[in-house]
């Protein structure tokens, strides 16, 4: 297998989760939350198998690095039982929000009587970025 530096593969796996994005921002706010609760499910029932990939990663740790470097290092790369439930939490927490798509923020009328609003639409991609280490974070890509 040949290896392809981090940055694209990352730039590349996003892109691809941008394209299958789009659709899914046209479904509905019940069944957008209903697959919310889907990925929590799967992640909570893959943990040992999340767990057992994640022990390739922390192999692919350099030895190189200093004794410091290499523990923050490994604390960033590292899963456990506790980090997976951290972002089984937080996938349930984000589908448990009332859905904002298309909640109308402001309104006003220009001086030629057109109406103005603002509305919510869909942020795009929600992506766990697992090296923040214990403090798991969900962000949008």
């Amino acid at each position: 297998m040949v290896e392809v530096p981090v940055k694209i593969y990352i730039t590349n796996l996003a892109k691809q989760a941008k394209a299958a994005a789009k659709p899914f921002s046209r479904i509905s706010g019940e069944v957008r939350q209903r697959v919310l609760s889907e990925v929590a499910d799967e992640l909570d029932a893959h943990r040992e198998t999340i767990v057992e990939a994640n022990k390739e990663d922390i192999a692919g740790v350099s030895k190189e690095l200093s004794t410091d470097d290499y523990r923050k290092t490994l604390d960033r790369v590292r899963l456990d039982d506790e980090s997976i439930g951290d972002m089984v939490d937080r996938v349930r927490e984000i589908g448990n929000h009332p859905d904002p798509i298309g909640e109308v923020t402001s309104s006003w009328y220009t001086t030629e009587g057109m109406q103005v609003s603002r509305r919510r639409v869909p942020i795009g991609v929600i992506g766990i970025i697992s090296e923040m280490g214990p403090d798991v974070m969900a962000e949008s890509l």
